[in-house]
């Protein structure tokens, strides 16, 4: 393991922010090896993950996202990029399909039913924190994996 260092981000810069990211990520996998970005802004999964469909091929990876809030809010305040929105910015761009993507902690007031909906359109899977790593998502449908997920 090393640690290939922080990528710079200028507070209030969320593109040129992204950018770095993207490229900072793009830079390890150009040395086969694995990327595994560890805090910042929710917002940095979209260029990390978007470096990685790159590399690998759009929609040929997965995601499993640790957190208590889904992230995947259209927009939050006319913002496209923001630390709400990241999550459905990779599925809407084809870097992760719906199905490949599983979110585990879920819990608390967000998101809100119109977002759990477009969750389910993707296919995506989720456990909620209240319910542990259970086999139900959060509408209380049963879950199960199929072949090719």
């Amino acid at each position: 393991m090393v640690d290939a260092g922080d990528a710079y981000c200028p507070h209030g810069q969320t593109e040129r922010s992204h950018s770095n990211i993207e490229a900072k990520v793009t830079d390890v996998l150009a040395a086969d090896a694995f990327p595994v970005i560890i805090g910042g802004d929710h917002s940095i999964t979209w260029p990390a993950a978007t470096a990685v469909a790159r590399k690998y091929g759009w929609s040929k990876r997965g995601l499993r996202h640790f957190d208590a809030h889904a992230d995947a809010a259209d927009t939050i305040e006319g913002n496209l990029a923001s630390h709400g929105t990241p999550m459905r910015r990779l599925i809407e761009s084809g870097a992760v399909r719906g199905r490949n993507f599983v979110q585990v902690g879920l819990r608390g007031y967000w998101p809100p039913p119109d977002v759990f909906d477009w969750m389910r359109e993707q296919d995506m899977t989720w456990h909620p924190m209240q319910r542990g790593l259970g086999t139900r998502d959060a509408a209380g449908d049963r879950r199960r994996d199929r072949p090719g997920r």
